[in-house]
């Protein structure tokens, strides 16, 4: 009876100690991709803010070329290799863009996201350009993974400082 009792208080000490490892696991999944999420909602907003940037500078050059040019309402796709010009360009996103009308993020050998070439990842970014002033743009960055059921948002706010 000794032994019965010693076997049952084994095994339900093992099975404790095997769901603590399996939910820190699962935790240390869901953290990670957090933090990839966050990157890539970060870098969004950058190609946003990289575009108006590159605005000014051609401004400066020819004063036809507006702050905001290629910035237009609306909820696009956009990465650095979307484009061969050192300028991203953005890829309109078909109404109503929502998770299944985003594509997928593809992973390349260097660790570089992008939607051109590598494997296949869980996460699809959507960007969203708002004009509540002529000087101001609200930029919104919505990254989804775990098949939509997970997402982060982010917003900044672009001024025509200059």
């Amino acid at each position: 009876m000794e032994v019965i009792i010693a076997i049952f208080i084994m095994i339900v000490g093992i099975g404790g100690t095997l769901v603590v490892l399996q939910r820190g696991i699962s935790s240390i999944t869901q953290a990670r991709a957090r933090l990839t999420a966050a990157y890539l909602a970060q870098e969004g907003i950058e190609i946003i803010r990289n575009i108006r940037d590159t605005n000014w500078v051609e401004q400066r050059i020819a004063s036809t070329t507006p702050w905001d040019a290629e910035l237009n309402e609306g909820e696009y796709e956009a990465d650095y290799e979307d484009t061969k010009n050192e300028t991203p360009s953005l890829t309109p996103c078909d109404f109503p863009c929502d998770y299944n009308r985003l594509r997928f993020l593809k992973k390349n050998e260097e660790g570089f996201y992008s939607y051109n070439t590598g494997t296949l990842t869980p996460f699809k970014r959507k960007i969203s350009i708002e004009k509540p002033s002529t000087s101001t743009l609200k930029v919104t960055v919505t990254v989804y993974w775990g098949e939509g059921k997970h997402s982060l948002r982010t917003q900044e706010i672009l001024y025509n400082w200059r």
